[in-house]
């Protein structure tokens, strides 16, 4: 007798904050989108470090997200996800507020010693970024268990 019930699928569920909090500090990459000092949409892919709740970045003098910076007070939005195509499992989370760059000394050396690495070591990156957050929000796929 076929069961009438139709077959259980994976949903959408709400992060609370705490949790995606979480997830950006074990995850080293995501993405920064911001508007360049031109008007256009950039996203860059960024290595960034979560300290007491705020992410962190570094970057080079003269690059675009530099640039962004020198606008003074920017908007940006850090994605950051987890994705398994295989199973049809992951998470996202959304870090939105404003890119300020890390003007004290004593919080950039403290940021320095943490142990912070990018990726890739060919470029001198001495500027802290950080985004204050206006908001945080995730979503992550709930598969039913059996």
């Amino acid at each position: 007798m076929p069961d009438d019930d139709p077959p259980t699928r994976p949903t959408l569920v709400d992060l609370d904050v705490e949790r995606c909090l979480a997830l950006v500090g074990r995850t080293p990459v995501g993405r920064l989108g911001f508007t360049t000092e031109d008007g256009d949409p950039m996203i860059l892919p960024v290595n960034h470090l979560l300290v007491d709740g705020i992410v962190h970045v570094r970057t080079k003098a003269g690059t675009k997200l530099a640039a962004a910076e020198r606008l003074g007070s920017v908007r940006v939005v850090l994605e950051v996800d987890e994705l398994d195509a295989d199973l049809e499992t992951g998470w996202s989370v959304l870090v939105r507020g404003v890119l300020h760059p890390v003007t004290d000394a004593v919080e950039a050396a403290h940021l320095d010693r943490l142990g912070h690495h990018t990726w890739v070591d060919d470029v001198d990156r001495r500027t802290w970024l950080r985004i204050d957050p206006t908001e945080i929000t995730g979503r992550g796929i709930a598969t039913p268990t059996g």
